[in-house]
């Protein structure tokens, strides 16, 4: 199962680079919360960085990657003990200083409403890239094209500014879902599971099916009772629980494109008949099938 892959497209994640943040000397910046997820690599220099809930501060090297879920305000800047500059809810483009001893890019995930808490509910409060990892070769590569794509006028630097952003934030998911077994409970943990994942890539290559529980257990080679005990603990919700949430969430981005009537939408989720899919999806909602497709985007 390509974990990452189902996360960005369910999410509907787009990244947006909003320029960067750059200073020299001794300085310090408080932003509040910022409401979406938001990455920060570090061009040049070094940054520390605080979350106003936790009283420790961790430094972010050059090279270096934060992604953070944008529920809590943080505060970073070369030293944090100098009186901080107050940034502003929004997130503008700032122009970045070449010159500067500190350098740092800056974006945010743009995610699809109705979405929007399943990938950030995926992630802790701050993900932290750090310089040995394997996939900070990439990123470092990623930042410095950024920081060209951004200082320079060059054509389509708006569209290579968004694939540039987007593979960093790539990078930073994919050393975070390597050490996913740290992680609490939840189902990107249990995709690291070499025991689950089986029961995982079946559920989502068929969601419609009505996968039986001893099905599942037999594809990770386990009892019925243990698979049941392991993926509860693990994934934090029954295997049941687990499919039906995924399957409102395929429905809920079905039903955002318009790419399927909700009769089709329902036979394809399992459902025999679009009135078992409507009360399913209003229970998991609260709004029927029909009145969700009709939002605003």
């Amino acid at each position: 199962m390509d974990l990452i892959s189902d996360l960005l497209e369910i999410s509907r994640a787009r990244c947006v680079l909003s320029g960067g943040i750059s200073g020299s000397g001794a300085w310090a910046a408080r932003s509040p919360a910022p409401g979406r997820i938001k990455i920060m690599g570090v061009v040049r220099g070094s940054f520390w960085f605080r979350l106003a809930t936790e009283p420790a501060s961790l430094q972010v090297a050059a090279g270096e990657v934060l992604v953070v879920d944008g529920r809590t305000p943080f505060d970073l800047g070369s030293d944090l003990d100098e009186p901080p500059m107050h940034l502003g809810e929004t997130d503008p483009v700032r122009p970045i200083h070449r010159d500067a001893d500190h350098v740092c890019v800056t974006a945010h995930v743009e995610l699809f409403e109705a979405g929007d808490d399943f990938l950030r509910d995926a992630i802790p409060p701050v993900l932290h890239l750090r310089g040995e990892a394997r996939e900070a070769t990439t990123a470092r590569w990623l930042l410095e094209e950024l920081f060209e794509e951004f200082t320079h006028e060059r054509a389509g630097r708006t569209a290579a500014s968004a694939q540039l952003t987007q593979l960093l934030f790539v990078q930073v998911l994919r050393a975070w879902a390597a050490a996913a077994d740290e992680l609490p409970s939840g189902w990107v943990r249990a995709a690291a599971d070499d025991r689950l994942s089986p029961a995982l890539q079946l559920m989502h290559a068929d969601v419609g099916r009505d996968w039986r529980i001893s099905e599942l257990a037999t594809a990770c080679a386990m009892s019925r009772s243990s698979f049941a005990d392991r993926f509860t603990k693990i994934v934090g919700v029954p295997p049941v629980t687990y499919l039906f949430g995924w399957r409102m969430r395929r429905a809920e981005r079905a039903l955002a494109d318009g790419s399927a009537s909700i009769t089709e939408l329902a036979m394809s989720l399992g459902y025999r008949s679009e009135s078992a899919f409507s009360v399913a999806f209003k229970r998991w909602s609260g709004i029927a099938p029909s009145r969700f497709r009709q939002r605003d985007p």
